[in-house]
């Protein structure tokens, strides 16, 4: 089972050949790699320390997270773990839709953040949406944006250098 869900896993940026990874150590090799883009399908059982070790750019997680794996995730961002980041994504349950705010608090528990709206436009008709977002501080001077998107079935987190 290992090995389809092994195979299973998109990696972009970074060639494998067919049938190249074998065993959950192999996988968690391939993690370590500085990949650009790295997509995990819902089936594959990621763990914590698999999250922690993954360094890429761009990071899909198709499998549902729950709120204390992310936050300990953006724990572990905010000190330097996966320095090349630039978007992750993930989905959390479907049931939370209609109690995002437990599931936002728990997230956000012990992490310094400010709220804030972002506007942007919806169609050339000028209207006008906007969405709550939290802005947490990594080190050297970057910034994440967290933000839930999907009507609350994605979280997604961007990251940016500070400006100064």
């Amino acid at each position: 089972m290992l090995k389809s869900n092994a195979e299973q896993i998109v990696f972009k940026g970074y060639p494998l050949p067919d049938n190249s990874i074998q065993t959950y150590q192999e996988v968690q090799e391939t993690f370590q790699h500085n990949l650009k883009i790295l997509e995990i399908p819902s089936n594959y059982p990621l763990t914590l320390n698999d999250l922690l070790i993954i360094n890429c750019c761009i990071l899909r997680v198709k499998c549902i997270l729950t709120p204390n794996v992310l936050n300990l995730f953006i724990k572990h961002w905010m000190n330097g773990s996966n320095p090349l980041l630039k978007h992750f994504s993930a989905r959390i349950s479907t049931e939370l839709n209609r109690h995002l705010r437990p599931f936002i608090n728990r997230l956000l528990a012990g992490l310094k953040y400010e709220t804030t709206v972002l506007e942007f436009e919806l169609n050339a008709q000028e209207n006008i949406a906007a969405q709550e977002v939290y802005v947490v501080q990594g080190n050297e001077e970057t910034l994440a944006i967290i933000t839930f998107s999907d009507e609350g079935r994605y979280f997604q987190m961007f990251t940016q250098p500070e400006e100064n």
